[in-house]
Parts: C-alpha cells; sequence; structure tokens
C-alpha cells in the first residue's frame, strides 16, 4: 500500500471488518504513514465519543405543533 488509506478502510480496520490480509497491509502501513495514524487517532477518538453520547435525545418541549404547521403552511 503506497498511498494513504481511505476513510472507509479507516472505519473498516476500527471495527474489524477487514480480512486478515487487508488488516496487515493496513496495519504495515499505518506503522510508516503519520498521516493515515493520525486520521486512524482522529476517527477513533471521534468513535469514543459518540459511543459515550444517549442513545436518545428528547427535546426541552414538544416541537410537532411547530413542525405541523411548517408542513401545511
Amino acid at each position: 500500500m503506497t498511498r494513504h488509506i481511505e476513510e472507509s478502510m479507516l472505519h473498516d480496520l476500527l471495527e474489524g471488518f477487514l480480512d486478515p490480509a487487508e488488516e496487515r497491509e493496513a496495519r504495515e502501513h499505518l506503522g510508516k504513514c503519520p498521516v493515515c495514524r493520525g486520521e486512524l487517532e482522529k476517527l477513533n477518538e471521534l468513535l469514543q465519543h459518540l459511543g459515550s453520547l444517549p442513545l436518545e435525545a428528547k427535546p426541552s418541549r414538544d416541537l410537532w405543533p411547530q413542525i405541523a404547521w411548517r408542513m401545511e403552511g
């Protein structure tokens, strides 16, 4: 692998979706490429932050009346 790793492949690497040969190739590249390592670290950090968010967010008030009004208007 001579070019940078695509973002989708970095996602797959973090999620464990790569086959063993792809994973080995990606990890070898990451060992030599600070740009891709940095992207992987940022992506991993983002996924960790997303994992800490609540599964459901409730609005502070009922928004349906305003939504319905705008849909009708």
